[in-house]
């Protein structure tokens, strides 16, 4: 069996190679699959922006939608991750607190998630439809509702709050600054870049904090 010592100085590592391509091909998709949909963008438009053909995408993902659902299961495993991560923590550590700051974080790394979701999961009853409620929602719905009752016990979080509804303002107020982005960014003069995330993150904590913690 090789070691790292027998690889020849230089020579690229194949394996590594392909999950770069794959990994790049994946990102340019999601950008144009928020800017203009999924059913308005092409195997072309998205190879050309690559530099690699159609043939070459189609190598990795077999299809369009493959790539696409290969694009939101990433996302989703990482955003399952985030949750996973928030309902671990222990002592006096507030676990919504984490939750808000690492889910900041997922979409500050996939700025194009939220738009995603908007026109192709929530608007259309589609094939993502199904995955997102299978492998997220209802994984979501498991252990979500455990930090906010863990933050309640804690005594951090107000004792009348519904956990359920808790997620929908929570993931609300986070989205939809980068939903509404495209227009509302100009308006209000503002870009999701890493300064924005610090201080939007900040402004949520201390909203949500304010309103439904315990400690003003």
């Amino acid at each position: 069996m090789k070691n790292q010592a027998d690889k020849r100085p230089g020579r690229p590592d194949k394996a590594a190679a392909c999950h770069d391509v794959r990994s790049e091909l994946m990102q340019i998709a999601a950008h144009l699959f928020a800017e203009k949909g999924y059913a308005s963008v092409s195997l072309k438009e998205i190879g050309s922006a690559a530099d690699v053909t159609p043939a070459m995408i189609a190598y990795y993902f077999k299809d369009k939608a493959g790539l696409l659902d290969a694009v939101m299961t990433s996302a989703f495993e990482r955003l399952l991750e985030v949750m996973n991560q928030s309902s671990k923590v222990s002592g006096d550590t507030s676990s919504t607190e984490l939750f808000i700051e690492r889910y900041m974080d997922f979409l500050f790394e996939k700025p194009w998630f939220p738009q995603i979701m908007s026109r192709e999961v929530m608007s259309q009853d589609t094939k993502l439809r199904t995955l997102f409620i299978e492998n997220v929602v209802k994984r979501f719905l498991q252990t979500f509702p455990s930090i906010i009752v863990n933050d309640k016990e804690k005594g951090l979080l107000r004792s009348d709050l519904d956990p359920h509804f808790t997620i929908l303002s929570l993931i609300g107020m986070c989205d939809f600054a980068y939903i509404s982005a495209p227009v509302m960014g100009d308006i209000l003069g503002y870009e999701t870049n890493s300064g924005f995330n610090k201080i939007y993150t900040q402004h949520v904590l201390n909203l949500f904090m304010r309103g439904a913690g315990t400690k003003l």
